[in-house]
């Protein structure tokens, strides 16, 4: 009893130690209150402790999460705490499931390295629902009350020899914190793209600032502006340049669906939380969807305001030797300002006979 007196005593001080020490200003949910006394340091001088924790349950589930968290039999938990030393961490699992989202064969290390914390965690792969999306996974991650970074890099699916490679900078103070992303690599199914921001992305309560987060793979380019400030000037934005399609084919396999072309134009969206606005202007180049061509397809869509109601127009036009000049024509509406959303959409077919 006395012993679980002196833990009781000392758990609170350990964990304000630990968070002071390693935990970036901004989450730290002491960061605010005074300062520890000698007298508290001194309470946890000689604390020392270690846990080995085994996961047995047969039904490999922790209800207490939602949506919950799914935990192979035999996942290891192992902690070691000394006040000089800090807190080791290192577990192993088959797999660790939220949701439809699956990690296997994880490995976690952890440790003081210098007067930060290093965190490292290795994957075999992870998975969204039964696709498999990324193979070796190794994600390294280091921690101050000033400063946390973290890489990630991992093979693409398709056991390519190429290697996707993310570093992520974040700095941190008392109101905000700044997201740096230097040039990185990202490789999705054997295709390789360069990931950079022109700027530090901003994160702060109730404030979200995204300018120039830019995805590039040889010709072809994806430009996204946001900012998330619970004001009217609240907006997002992209931009496409020759973004091709064909790429979303892993995706839309499983629906029995496959498209190819290549996007240009620009996409925006103003006034989440006010009276919205957008405007969408896109032309999909050489447009096909299961293996019928429709062409040069240009698609404009509106939101009316003042009616509640989002306007769309698509128009696709082939050379006149193919003798189907428009394949596909749509001008219409979604009415969204009722309980019942409602569509009137005057469509027209051209010779068009998708598979």
């Amino acid at each position: 009893e006395n012993g679980k007196e002196i833990v009781n005593a000392q758990l609170p001080v350990i964990i304000r130690q630990l968070c002071d020490k390693y935990i970036p200003i901004y989450y730290n949910p002491f960061s605010k209150s005074s300062a520890l006394s000698e007298e508290d340091y001194a309470s946890i001088a000689d604390a020392d402790f270690e846990m080995d924790v085994r996961w047995n349950d047969p039904a490999g589930k922790a209800e207490i999460f939602m949506p919950s968290i799914k935990i192979a039999r035999g996942t290891r938990l192992q902690c070691n705490y000394g006040f000089a030393k800090s807190m080791k961490i290192v577990a192993a699992s088959d797999s660790i499931k939220l949701g439809g989202i699956a990690l296997y064969d994880v490995g976690l290390d952890g440790g003081d390295m210098s007067g930060r914390y290093m965190a490292s965690l290795i994957a075999d792969h992870f998975s969204v629902g039964a696709l498999r999306l990324l193979e070796n996974i190794h994600i390294q991650a280091s921690s101050t009350p000033e400063r946390a970074s973290c890489s990630l890099r991992w093979f693409d699916a398709k056991e390519d020899t190429t290697r996707g490679n993310i570093n992520i900078l974040l700095n941190s103070d008392l109101t905000k914190n700044t997201l740096t992303i230097p040039q990185g690599r990202v490789v999705v199914h054997g295709n390789p793209w360069m990931l950079s921001c022109g700027r530090p992305i901003t994160l702060a309560n109730k404030h979200i600032e995204v300018d120039g987060l830019t995805l590039q793979s040889q010709s072809q380019s994806v430009l996204v502006d946001l900012l998330l400030a619970n004001s009217s000037s609240d907006n997002i934005s992209a931009n496409f340049y020759k973004f091709d399609l064909g790429q979303l084919g892993f995706l839309l396999g499983n629906m029995g669906l496959s498209i190819d072309g290549r996007i240009n134009g620009d996409f925006t969206m103003k006034g989440f939380g006010s009276t919205p606005y957008l405007d969408a202007k896109l032309l999909i180049n050489d447009f096909v969807i299961n293996n019928q061509p429709l062409g040069d397809a240009d698609i404009i869509s509106k939101w009316d305001s003042e009616r509640n109601l989002l306007k769309l127009d698509v128009a696709t036009a082939l050379p006149q030797e193919s003798g189907i000049q428009h394949p596909l024509t749509a001008n219409g509406y979604i009415a969204l300002g009722e309980k019942d959303p409602s569509l009137d959409f005057d469509v027209r077919f051209g010779g068009l006979s998708l598979q």
